[in-house]
């Protein structure tokens, strides 16, 4: 219940606050710091301590604070995050190429560690027995050592734990 609240009133703050951040300033408006985004942003989630997190796909997680953005986990192809209290998140990365696509990842300080490819589950089980495919798109906190995952090609709704 807590995280549906926190991302109805994300959408509502984040559509504003992130329209400030590439808007750029005009002539009499009032000062706003610009931050460039590397790629196509996709997942949007507020922090316990209310700063924004984005997931920048050409880069990683950013979280926007005071007017300014700021790179806290080098991840690109990140689609999603969700944090867990106030110490990590978890990740979640799409399609693309090389060895950070269509896995889960427990970030904290600064580092990503992977928990589950989700393309070698797919390979493996095939829960849907359709054609063989991954793209993990969201992921939601259960609980500080489980996530819930939506993968959109794979057409899974997926517990995913740290083990």
């Amino acid at each position: 219940m807590l995280a549906r609240r926190g991302r109805f009133r994300l959408l509502a703050v984040s559509a504003l606050l992130v329209g400030l951040f590439v808007i750029p300033e005009t002539a009499g408006a009032a000062s706003v710091t610009k931050y460039e985004f590397a790629t196509p942003l996709f997942g949007l989630d507020d922090a316990p301590n209310g700063d924004l997190l984005v997931a920048d796909a050409g880069a990683g997680i950013v979280r926007l604070k005071d007017g300014k953005g700021k790179l806290i986990v080098e991840l690109p192809g990140v689609t999603d995050m969700a944090p867990i209290g106030n110490g990590g998140m978890w990740a979640v990365t799409g399609g693309g190429e090389g060895d950070l696509a269509f896995k889960v990842f427990l970030a904290r300080k600064g580092r990503a560690r992977e928990i589950a490819n989700l393309l070698a589950f797919e390979e493996e089980f095939n829960p849907d027995g359709g054609v063989i495919e991954s793209n993990p798109f969201d992921v939601a906190t259960l609980s500080a050592r489980k996530a819930l995952v939506a993968d959109a090609a794979g057409n899974d709704l997926l517990v995913v734990d740290r083990k």
